[in-house]
């Protein structure tokens, strides 16, 4: 009866299964135990998602979201919405989003809403002869909810690799393989 014991640490690791720890501890069987032992092992291994923690935006995510970003504040001018019928895709951590913009979203994850004000500083800056954009010295408050956070498709990803292929960029997490030398941390 060697297995008995084996079988029963076993369940000791399959903390979904509770109820299964109570039924060999309660029955003297040990081929009704295996049984069952041995079907919540196989729901167990057949959902990983249910163990696998809520995925957050970070680097290297994709999120789905909905939007409203507008000039100054909530009763400004809307500059750029993404609907629930249009949303937008977005990869975080390859420096394709506005700074302030992605570090106020790094952590939500699915069903979060949000809302924050990006301060002209940290937008399109303060006016100034070389800085003509329309926007400049203008707050964005930007409002709006996590539809969905994921791992990028493999295309997502080449096609990150190509674009910057193309515009001679670099993934600002390769820093650490190339530039020992430099600190840019």
């Amino acid at each position: 009866m060697t297995l008995y014991p084996l079988l029963f640490t076993l369940v000791f690791f399959l903390t979904d299964c509770k109820s299964t720890h109570f039924f060999v501890s309660q029955t003297n069987s040990l081929k009704n135990a295996s049984k069952k032992i041995t079907k919540c092992f196989i729901s167990y291994l057949c959902k990983p998602k249910l163990l696998e923690k809520t995925m957050k935006i970070e680097d290297l995510k994709v999120a789905k979201l909905v939007y409203t970003i507008q000039s100054d504040g909530p009763n400004g001018p809307i500059l750029e919405q993404a609907t629930t019928e249009k949303p937008r895709v977005m990869m975080f951590g390859v420096g394709r989003i506005l700074k302030s913009f992605s570090d106020a979203l790094r952590g939500l994850e699915a069903g979060d809403s949000f809302v924050f004000t990006i301060p002209p500083e940290e937008a399109f800056g303060m006016p100034s002869p070389e800085n003509q954009h329309p926007l400049a010295g203008h707050a964005l408050f930007v409002r709006g909810e996590v539809l969905e956070v994921r791992d990028p498709s493999i295309e997502e990803m080449n096609a990150e690799v190509e674009y910057r292929r193309a515009n001679g960029l670099h993934f600002h997490h390769d820093h650490e393989h190339h530039d020992h030398e430099h600190h840019h941390h």
